[in-house]
């Protein structure tokens, strides 16, 4: 008996739909009857003998019933859709000019400060003072983390 991967290029089942389905891939009706039809063509070439026929009547079924539900509720299916067409343009992505002033800024930090914000008073500190508080609190960490 031939192997289901050397047979069906594309494999889908209901359990990857329902995945699917649960991380909101689908974005359109469209898509997700594709994937219900790809079940039914993985259905017909990995069941052709007549004795196992029944699969790809229940295939086309359940393909059928996906189709009705669709159509039936294709008011909302229009208005979720468009809900995420708005959504992605809405989102915005930050321009390449605040992109480079943030490099600006981080790259432009002492290195006694870097990955942190300094405030005015620690700015005036010695870089001694400094470092020494930082070894003080690392302290304080590894203290704090072994307590747990």
């Amino acid at each position: 008996m031939p192997k289901y991967k050397e047979i069906v290029k594309k494999p889908m089942d209901l359990g990857l739909m329902r995945e699917k389905c649960k991380k909101m891939v689908y974005q359109s009706a469209k898509a997700f009857l594709e994937d219900m039809n790809q079940i039914v063509e993985n259905a017909r070439a990995f069941n052709s003998s007549p004795d196992v026929q029944w699969v790809v009547q229940h295939a086309e079924l359940l393909q059928e019933v996906a189709i009705e539900q669709t159509t039936h509720k294709s008011d909302e299916i229009t208005a979720a859709e468009e809900a995420i067409a708005q959504q992605k343009s809405e989102m915005k992505v930050p321009s390449q000019a605040r992109k480079r002033k943030r490099e600006k800024r981080v790259r432009h930090r002492p290195r006694a400060l870097a990955g942190r914000t300094a405030t005015g008073h620690e700015r005036n500190r010695k870089p001694d003072t400094m470092a020494r508080r930082e070894r003080r609190m690392t302290g304080l960490r590894l203290k704090a983390s072994c307590s747990r």
